[in-house]
């Protein structure tokens, strides 16, 4: 018996995974807010929900990967960066960790141009964002879903 009941808990969490995971795709493609702080490159926009670029963090990122073309290491282009005055949000040195995972997520890219789609939604999925979280639970009342398709 505490077999069975193990099991449904261990299904249930995957349920619970899967749409937390395939909601928070479905707010990366719309360009909305993630966490509660955006991520570099970008800033909240009026509305409090979408994002929007920052010019001067975007030009951090472009002289960023024209360091990386040159050749310099992280260390040397946090240096650069700093020795023109462009500090990280934190007001504090460029650490080479940051720098790289700033580079990593790329030059102007919106993090819905960034965002992967979990690997668990089903493949004909609706072209309307809206129905991304329910096709995948099955409750899709989306024309051209599997679900209507069968009807």
């Amino acid at each position: 018996m505490r077999r069975i009941v193990d099991a449904f808990a261990e299904y249930e969490r995957l349920l619970i995974r899967a749409r937390t995971r395939a909601a928070m795709a479905v707010k990366r493609l719309r360009g909305e807010r993630m966490s509660r702080v955006p991520p570099y490159g970008f800033r909240l926009s009026a509305d409090g929900t979408h994002l929007e670029p920052d010019r001067s963090e975007q030009r951090v990122l472009v002289l960023v990967g024209e360091y990386r073309e040159q050749g310099l290491t992280l260390r040397e282009s946090g240096n650069r960066l700093e020795a023109q005055g462009l500090l990280p949000r934190s007001r504090g040195r460029w650490h080479p960790q940051t720098l790289a995972r700033v580079a990593r997520r790329g030059i102007g890219k919106m993090p819905a141009e960034r965002a992967r789609v979990p690997a668990t939604l089903p493949r004909r999925a609706c072209p309307d964002s809206r129905h991304l979280v329910s096709l995948w639970i099955g409750v899709a009342d989306c024309p051209g879903s599997l679900s209507s398709s069968a009807s």
